[in-house]
């Protein structure tokens, strides 16, 4: 009986370390992905309003061909900055790691229910631990 309780504690330990490795690695995605998402909406936002307001009332930098040069190079930045981090963004996969890292999260906290508080038989949980494994080991391990 005392196998089976030890046992028990150090899957339900594994369960735990797992829960904390998923979740720090969704608060690390999350804000990643709010700070490309962030970056992109503001510069594109700003070249937007440079371009129009300079359609409007003129070059924003300085009078005369200087001022169209230097304001046509400003709204170039700005559109090029938001163009890179909305691509980094998604070559990165962040949203998916981040969906894939609160999914994982979540099947962690189902076994650990199931083990706590369920009193589920642990040679259950333990093949369902495995398959977790499988699918998220760069999550997991």
């Amino acid at each position: 009986m005392e196998a089976a309780t030890e046992a028990r504690s150090l899957l339900l330990e594994k369960i735990r370390d797992g829960i904390r490795k998923s979740d720090l690695q969704s608060t690390t995605l999350k804000k990643k992905n709010s700070r490309y998402i962030t970056v992109g909406i503001i510069a594109s936002a700003l070249s937007t309003v440079i371009a129009g307001v300079t359609a409007a009332i003129g070059p924003v930098v300085a009078q005369g061909p200087p001022g169209w040069k230097l304001t046509c190079g400003l709204v170039a930045v700005c559109a090029g900055v938001a163009t890179v981090f909305n691509g980094l963004q998604q070559q990165l996969s962040i949203a998916e790691k981040l969906a894939k890292a609160n999914s994982c999260s979540g099947k962690l906290h189902s076994l650990e229910f199931a083990l706590a508080i369920d009193n589920r038989d642990p040679s259950e949980v333990v093949k369902e631990y495995e398959t977790l494994i499988s699918t998220y080991p760069e999550i997991i391990l």
